[in-house]
C-alpha cells in the first residue's frame, strides 16, 4: 500500500561509526522539526558506457553506486535542537548518523519502517522570498554507504 510522507520524522544522531542497526540504534538522535521535504535517497549505480567502432550499439555496464544527496528543506528555527544540530555538523567534516522513521505502519500493532544512514551534512541555504514565504533552509546530505532500510514489522506480544 502506497503511504504519503505525512506525520513522517527525521532525526540527526552523532558521529559515531554505525554499519548495522545495533549500532545505529544505540547512538543517541535529536529530532528535526518543521520538515517540509526530505529528497530522494538510495543505492543507485551510474551506467559506464563504451563506445566501439565496430559496432552500433554502445557497449553498458554497471559502475560505481551512490547512495544519493538528498536536499533536506526545513522552515528555519533558530531554537529547534535538531536544526541547531544541523547547522554545527554542517561546519564539520564528519558524516553524521540519521534516522527517519517512516509513518507507514498498518495498525497499532506494526512499527513503522526505519531508514538509518550516515551523511555529510553540506550547505545550509536560506531562502527568504516575499510577503507571504516561509523563511526555509535547505541542506545538503551526502549519503555514504547504502542506507539500512529495516521494514514495518509486527511488534511482538509481551
Amino acid at each position: 500500500m502506497a503511504n504519503t510522507f505525512a506525520g513522517s520524522k527525521i532525526y540527526i544522531g552523532t558521529t559515531a561509526a554505525a554499519i548495522n542497526q545495533s549500532q545505529f540504534e544505540a547512538d543517541s538522535y535529536v529530532e528535526i522539526n518543521e520538515v517540509s521535504n526530505m529528497g530522494e535517497f538510495g543505492s543507485v549505480a551510474n551506467i559506464v558506457q563504451f563506445p566501439t567502432v565496430s559496432d552500433d550499439f554502445v557497449d553498458k555496464a554497471k559502475g560505481t553506486r551512490n547512495a544519493g544527496d538528498p536536499a533536506l528543506v526545513v522552515g528555519r528555527s533558530a531554537t529547534d535542537p535538531g536544526q541547531i544540530a544541523l547547522r554545527a555538523a554542517e561546519a564539520t567534516k564528519f558524516k553524521y548518523n540519521f534516522k527517519v522513521e517512516i509513518a507507514d505502519a498498518i495498525d497499532e500493532q506494526h512499527t513503522n519502517t526505519v531508514v538509518y544512514f550516515r551523511a555529510l551534512v553540506a550547505g545550509a541555504n536560506i531562502q527568504t522570498g516575499g510577503n507571504e514565504s516561509f523563511v526555509t533552509e535547505t541542506y545538503a546530505l551526502g549519503i555514504y554507504p547504502r542506507p539500512l532500510v529495516v521494514e514495518s514489522a509486527l511488534i511482538p506480544s509481551p
